[in-house]
C-alpha cells in the first residue's frame, strides 16, 4: 500500500510539473481565463454573482478561487496555480482510471502523454473543466465499487449519497450540464435491469443519490436565499439564457483542419454506439463489460459539454470519457491478439522502454521550459497581472489612462466588448454588463435592455472595437450598430473608436 502511494504521489508531482510548464508560460490574452478571474475576483473584493456583476453560469467555481484569491493574493495567478492543480487531477484520475481498467502500467503512461499533447493547448481553470474532474472522479469510484462487488446493480447507501453530493456539485459549476449529469447518474442503472429481485436495489441505489444531490442543490437555495439575489439569479442564469442565439454545429468538428480533432469527432459517436449496442442490447457477460456500461453511461452524459457551441474545446472536455472508454475497448482487442503471440515479452519490454524514454523527455522538457519562464523579462507590472508574461502592457496603459483622465472629469468611461476585462482588471473597475458583453450574458432582456440603459447614459464616453479589428463572435452587434448610428464618434484610442452622446 505504501509503494503505491508513494508512485501516486510521484506520478502526480510529475503530471503538476508537466502542467506547470503548460499553463505558467501563457501570454496575457486568454479572454476566458480573464473572465473566470474577474468572476473570482469580484466576489473576492465583497460583490455577489448576478446582483453586481453579469454572469450565467453557477456561481461554485468563482466563489472557490475567490477563496484562494484572499488567502494567496488578487492575482491572475492564483488563478493560473489553480488552474494547474485542477488540470493535474484530471490527469491523474485518468491515470487512475486507466489502472483500474487493469491497462498496462507502461502504456497507460504513454496514453497519459498522448492526452496531453491533444489537449494541452487547452487546459484552463473554467467550470467545464471543473465538470469534467467531478466525472472522472465519479468515474472511478464506480469503476472501483463494481469491480469490488462484481456487479453493476448493487447499493451501498454511503457510497451513492456520497457519488450524489459529489455529481450534485456540477449542478452548482453549469445548471444545464450538471442538471443532465445528474439524470443520468441517477437513472442510468434502469437501463440493464432484468429481474424484479433487482428492482428494489436499483431503487435504494436512486433515492441516496437523489437525497445526495440534494445537498448541494440546497446549499445553493440558501446562498441565494441570505444574498437575496433570487430576481438577479433567475434573469441572468435561467431567462437570460434564451437570449443566447449564437451556436456552433458538430460538422464544425468534421470540417476542422486538425486531423486529429476530425479524427476523434468521427470515432467518439462511433465508440458510444458500440458501447450501446454491446452492453444493452447485448448481455453483459464479463466483467468489461460492466465497466464499458459505466463508461458508457457516463460518456454520454459528459457529450452534454459539445452543445450548443461545438467548438474544439468543448467536444474535447465533453468527448474524455468517450476517449477513455475508446483506449480501453482498442487495449482490450489487441490484448486478445497479443496473448496468442509468442513476441509478448519483448512487446511489453518495447512499450516500457518507449514509455521511460517518453516521460523523460517531456520531464525534462518542462522543467527547461520553467527554467525559462522564470528568467523571463517580459512579465506585466500592471496591478493583478504580475508573474504573467504580457506584450500588450502599453496598449492597456493607452486604454486605462483615457479612462482614468475622464473619470478624474466625472465623466464614464464604458468598453462594450468582450476585451474590455482585460482594461478594468488593472485600475480595479467594474461596469455591471459591459465587462462581460456578450450575448447571452445580457439577462433576459438582452441587447434591447443594453440599448435602453445607454439611452439614459449622460454623461458617458463609449469605447467599441474600431472595424480594422475581428470582434467576438459572440458581440452583441445590435447595441454596436445603436452606437454608430445614434451616438457621435469624436476619437480613436487604441484598438477603440470613441463616441458620446449626440447632441
Amino acid at each position: 500500500m505504501a509503494k503505491k502511494v508513494i508512485r501516486d504521489i510521484i506520478i502526480f508531482v510529475i503530471i503538476f510539473i508537466i502542467m506547470c510548464s503548460t499553463i505558467i508560460i501563457r501570454d496575457l490574452n486568454d479572454l476566458d481565463e480573464l473572465w473566470n478571474y474577474n468572476f473570482a475576483k469580484n466576489i473576492a473584493e465583497g460583490r455577489l454573482p448576478y446582483k453586481d456583476f453579469n454572469m450565467i453560469q453557477m456561481p461554485l467555481l468563482p466563489i472557490v478561487c475567490s477563496i484562494f484569491l484572499k488567502i494567496f493574493g488578487n492575482q491572475l495567478f492564483t488563478m493560473r496555480i489553480l488552474s494547474i492543480f485542477l488540470n493535474s487531477f484530471i490527469l491523474f484520475f485518468i491515470y487512475k482510471i486507466m489502472k483500474l481498467l487493469k491497462l498496462n502500467e507502461n502504456l497507460t503512461y504513454i496514453l497519459l502523454i498522448g492526452i496531453y499533447s491533444v489537449y494541452y493547448n487547452y487546459f484552463s481553470i473554467d467550470y467545464n473543466f471543473s465538470i469534467l474532474l467531478i466525472t472522472l472522479i465519479g468515474i472511478y469510484i464506480e469503476l472501483y465499487f463494481i469491480n469490488k462487488n462484481k456487479s453493476v446493480i448493487i447499493s451501498n447507501i454511503k457510497i451513492d449519497f456520497g457519488l450524489g453530493i459529489l455529481i450534485g456539485c456540477t449542478i452548482l459549476l453549469k445548471q444545464t450540464t450538471g442538471l443532465f449529469i445528474s439524470l443520468i447518474f441517477v437513472f442510468y442503472k434502469v437501463l440493464i435491469v432484468l429481474k424484479k429481485s433487482e428492482v428494489k436495489e436499483i431503487l435504494k441505489i436512486m433515492v441516496a443519490r437523489l437525497l445526495g444531490i440534494f445537498i448541494p442543490i440546497c446549499i445553493m437555495i440558501i446562498y441565494l436565499s441570505v444574498n437575496h439575489i433570487w430576481l438577479e439569479f433567475m434573469d441572468y442564469a435561467i431567462y437570460g439564457i434564451k437570449t443566447f442565439s449564437n451556436y456552433i454545429p458538430y460538422t464544425f468538428l468534421l470540417k476542422n483542419s486538425k486531423i486529429n480533432i476530425k479524427f476523434l469527432s468521427i470515432l467518439v459517436p462511433t465508440i458510444i454506439i458500440y458501447m450501446y449496442v454491446r452492453t444493452i442490447i447485448k448481455e453483459q457477460k464479463t466483467q468489461e463489460d460492466k465497466n464499458i456500461f459505466v463508461l458508457f453511461c457516463y460518456s454520454v452524459a459528459s457529450l452534454i459539454v459539445v452543445f450548443p457551441i461545438s467548438d474544439i474545446i468543448h467536444f474535447l472536455i465533453g468527448s474524455m470519457p468517450a476517449i477513455i472508454s475508446m483506449l480501453y475497448i482498442i487495449y482490450l482487442e489487441i490484448k486478445k491478439v497479443i496473448n496468442k503471440e509468442k513476441n509478448i515479452i519483448f512487446i511489453k519490454e518495447y512499450v516500457k522502454a518507449f514509455s521511460v524514454i517518453l516521460t523523460v523527455i517531456f520531464f525534462i522538457t518542462s522543467i527547461t521550459i520553467t527554467i525559462n519562464y522564470l528568467n523571463n523579462d517580459r512579465f506585466s507590472k500592471l496591478k493583478h497581472y504580475r508573474f504573467i508574461p504580457s506584450q500588450i502592457d502599453d496598449d492597456i496603459l493607452k486604454i486605462d489612462s483615457y479612462i482614468q483622465e475622464k473619470n478624474l472629469e466625472k465623466q464614464n468611461v464604458y468598453i462594450l466588448d468582450a476585451t474590455a476585462c482585460l482594461y478594468m482588471i488593472p485600475i480595479d473597475k467594474y461596469n455591471k454588463d459591459y465587462d462581460m458583453f456578450l450575448k447571452g450574458n445580457l439577462g433576459a432582456k438582452g441587447e434591447k435592455g443594453q440599448i435602453d440603459k445607454l439611452k439614459n447614459e449622460n454623461n458617458a464616453f463609449i469605447l467599441i472595437l474600431n472595424d480594422n479589428y475581428s470582434r467576438n463572435w459572440q458581440n452583441p452587434e445590435k447595441v454596436r450598430k445603436y452606437i454608430i448610428d445614434n451616438w457621435s464618434k469624436i476619437d480613436t484610442v487604441g484598438n477603440f473608436d470613441v463616441y458620446t452622446r449626440s447632441t
